[in-house]
C-alpha cells in the first residue's frame, strides 16, 4: 500500500530526500515509483559481467550495493574453476588409466588366433569407445580399432537414441554433447567418456545382468583402485550414484570362475533374486547396472514428479519444495514440502544454501526487504543460483526422463558512503561452509591463498554490523568502493581466463512416442541492474547492484552455453522473472 508520504515522493519525481537520487535520472518513471513505493527496483541490464556493472559505480560515483546474487555468483565461479581443476589433475587421469588399463585386460583373453568371444570382444568393445572419446588419436589393437572408431563416429553424429554392440540398452546420443565448462575448457573427452560409462548401461534382467557380471569379472586391482577414485569424487559432487553399480555386484562374486568361462543361467537367476532385495530407483528403463550412475538429487526428483503429473516444469516448483513462499504463491497452492530424501555431496549443500536464502531472514532487515516485492526478486536470485547449479554438475546428477502420455572510525558521511551488502550472513555462512567443503577437493588447498573465504568473511562482517546498526569503519567503505576489481579477479578462473557470464543448463527431459522429445532449459543472462534505497549514516541512500537474469524454456534439442548466448537478444523470461526495461548500451 502507498503510503501519503510515497504519494508526495512521487508527485515531486519520486526519491526527494534520498542521498544520490540524482544518479537515478535516466531511469524510468515506473523504476523511481517502485522506489518509492518498495525501496528498491530492477531494471534490465546489459552488462556482461557483474564486476563491470560494481567498476561503473565507481566511475560514476554511485554506492554499491553487495546483492545476494553476487555472492552466490562468487560461489559458482570458485565451485567451477575447482571442479575443472579437479577433473583436469585427478579424474580425467583416472579415468584413462580405467579405460586403457580394462581394455588391455579384455585383449588379454582374445585367442592367439581366429575370432574372439563375443562376450569378450564386447568388453574390449565397451573400454575401447570411451578410450577413443578421451584422445580420438589414441592408438587401438588393429582387432577392435574398426568397430571402435565406427562407433564413435555414429554417436557424435547422432541427436537420438542408438544401438551399440557394447551396450545393453540403446544410448541417447544427445546426451554425449559437451555443455558447461565442458565445452569451453580441454575437457570434452572427459565429459564424453564419462557419459559413456554412466549413460551406457544393462538392464537387470538375465541377459543383461550377465553382461555386467562380465563387466566386473574384468576388473583387476589397478582398474579398480582408479574406479574407487573416480566413484569417491562423484559422491563428494553429488552424492553416491543410485544406480546399481560395480560395488553392488562384487559381493555376490565370490566363488565365480574367472573369465572368459561362461556363468551358468542357475547363477545369474539366483543373483537376480538378491538383488531384488537391495534398494534400486527404478527409471523408466527399469534397474540398471551402471558402472558410473549418476546421482539421484532432491531437485531433480521435485522436477520428475511435477512433469508427470502434466504441469508445466518449472523452476518454481524447485524452489518451492525449498520453502519459498513466492514461488508457492506463483503456483497457487499451500504449503506442502514434498517427503522427499535429501540428496548428498555439494550439490545438496548448494540446495542447503538455497533453502537458507528463500527463507525468513534474520531479524533486523532494512526496509526494501521487509516487502512482498522483494520477496520476488529473492526467487529470482534464487532460481539464476540454481541454474548455476545445475550447470556446474550436469555431468554428475542423473536427469529426470519423463514419458509422456573494534575501535571503529567515525562513519563517513552519507555522500560519501562506499556501498552497502544485502544482510544475509546466514546466508553467506552457509555459502562459506560450502566453499570450505569444496577446498576439500584438493589436497593443495590449504597452500593457496583462500581469495573467495576472504570475500565471504568480509560481507559476512558488513551484513553483522548493519544488522547491529553500528557504524562501518572507513576501510570498509573503501573496500565496498573499489569491490569491482575484487570480484574481477575471483571471476577468473582456470587459465587466467574470465568466461561469459550467461549460460544454460538442461534439467528435465520429456520423451513422446510420437513427436521429438523437449527439453527443458534454465539459464542466466546479462546483469540485471537493482536500484535500491538503503539506510547509511543515518541517511537514505540511492544503490545500485547487480543481480542474476533468468531465463527458462523447452527446447527439442539441447543447448550449449554459446548457442544460448547467442539467442539472448530474442529471448523471453517467465512472467514472475522480468524486470523493467531500460534501453542501455551493452558494456563490455
Amino acid at each position: 500500500m502507498i503510503t501519503i508520504c510515497s504519494l508526495l515522493m512521487l508527485a515531486a519525481g519520486g526519491l526527494e530526500g534520498v542521498q544520490g537520487a540524482d544518479k537515478a535520472a535516466a531511469l524510468p518513471q515506473a523504476a523511481k515509483s517502485a522506489l518509492a513505493k518498495d525501496n528498491f527496483t530492477v531494471v534490465e541490464g546489459r552488462e556482461r559481467h557483474f564486476f563491470s556493472l560494481y567498476d561503473r559505480n565507481a566511475y560514476e560515483k554511485v554506492p554499491s550495493f553487495i546483492t545476494a546474487d553476487v555472492v552466490l555468483h562468487v560461489m559458482h565461479t570458485r565451485f567451477d574453476d575447482e571442479l575443472a581443476n579437479h577433473e583436469v589433475r585427478r579424474l580425467l587421469p583416472a579415468l584413462k588409466d580405467f579405460a586403457s588399463s580394462q581394455l588391455a585386460r579384455a585383449l588379454s583373453l582374445f585367442p592367439a588366433s581366429g575370432a574372439p568371444y563375443p562376450p569378450i570382444e564386447s568388453l574390449a568393445l565397451f573400454h575401447a569407445i570411451p578410450l577413443l572419446l578421451l584422445d580420438e588419436n589414441v592408438s587401438l589393437d588393429p582387432r577392435i580399432a574398426a568397430a571402435a572408431r565406427a562407433d564413435v563416429r555414429t554417436l557424435k553424429a547422432a541427436t537420438g537414441e542408438l544401438r551399440s554392440k557394447a551396450c545393453g540398452l540403446p544410448l541417447d546420443a544427445s546426451l554425449l554433447l559437451p555443455r558447461g565448462h565442458y565445452d569451453r575448457l580441454d575437457l570434452r573427452g572427459y565429459f564424453q567418456a564419462s557419459t559413456w560409462y554412466a549413460q551406457c548401461v544393462f538392464r537387470l534382467d538375465r541377459d543383461g545382468l550377465a553382461r555386467a557380471v562380465n563387466l566386473v569379472r574384468l576388473i583387476d586391482p589397478k582398474s579398480a583402485a582408479a574406479l574407487r577414485q573416480l566413484e569417491a569424487s562423484r559422491a563428494c559432487i553429488a552424492g553416491a550414484a543410485d544406480d546399481p553399480g560395480v560395488g553392488d555386484l562384487e559381493p555376490l562374486l565370490a566363488g565365480f570362475p574367472p573369465l572368459p568361462q561362461p556363468v551358468l543361467v542357475t547363477t545369474i537367476e539366483g543373483m537376480l533374486a538378491k538383488l531384488s532385495k537391495t534398494p534400486r530407483v527404478a527409471s523408466r528403463r527399469g534397474p540398471v547396472f551402471a558402472v558410473l550412475g549418476g546421482a539421484r538429487t532432491f531437485d531433480a526428483e521435485v522436477l520428475g514428479l511435477s512433469a508427470a503429473k502434466t504441469r508445466t516444469p518449472s523452476v518454481l516448483e524447485v524452489l518451492a519444495a525449498l520453502g519459498s513462499p513466492s514461488a508457492l504463491r506463483f503456483l497457487g497452492r499451500p504449503a506442502a514440502p514434498p517427503s522427499l530424501p535429501r540428496g548428498g555431496g555439494l550439490s545438496q549443500r548448494w540446495l542447503d544454501v538455497l533453502t537458507v536464502f528463500v527463507g525468513a531472514p534474520p531479524e533486523g532487515q532494512p526496509p526494501y526487504a521487509r516487502t512482498s516485492a522483494w520477496e520476488g526478486r529473492v526467487l529470482t536470485a534464487a532460481a539464476g543460483s540454481w541454474a548455476e547449479l545445475k550447470h556446474d554438475t550436469l555431468l554428475y546428477v542423473k536427469q529426470p526422463v519423463v514419458m509422456r502420455e573494534g575501535g571503529h572510525e567515525a562513519e563517513l558521511p552519507a555522500a560519501k558512503v562506499g556501498g552497502y551488502v544485502d544482510p544475509r550472513p546466514d546466508v553467506y555462512r552457509a555459502v562459506l561452509a560450502m566453499n570450505d567443503a569444496l577446498r576439500a577437493l584438493d589436497p593443495d588447498a590449504g597452500k593457496r591463498d583462500d581469495a573467495p573465504g576472504d570475500f565471504l568473511r568480509f560481507v559476512i562482517a558488513v551484513s553483522e554490523l548493519e544488522l547491529s546498526g553500528k557504524p562501518f569503519p572507513r576501510e570498509m567503505d573503501e573496500r565496498l568502493r573499489t569491490i569491482g576489481s575484487e570480484l574481477e579477479e575471483l571471476a577468473r578462473t582456470r587459465g587466467d581466463a574470465t568466461p561469459r557470464q550467461a549460460l544454460v543448463a538442461d534439467v528435465l527431459t520429456i520423451e513422446f512416442p510420437d513427436r521429438p522429445r523437449s527439453v527443458l532449459h534454465v539459464g542466466v543472462g546479462d546483469v540485471d541492474e537493482l536500484w535500491v534505497v538503503v539506510p547509511r549514516a543515518g541517511k537514505r541512500v540511492l544503490m545500485r547492484g547487480g543481480v542474476f537474469s533468468f531465463y527458462e524454456f523447452m527446447k527439442t534439442s539441447r543447448m550449449t552455453d554459446q548457442d544460448f548466448i547467442e539467442s539472448l537478444p530474442g529471448a523471453a523470461r517467465p512472467v514472475w522473472a522480468q524486470p523493467l526495461k531500460k534501453s542501455s548500451p551493452r558494456k563490455n
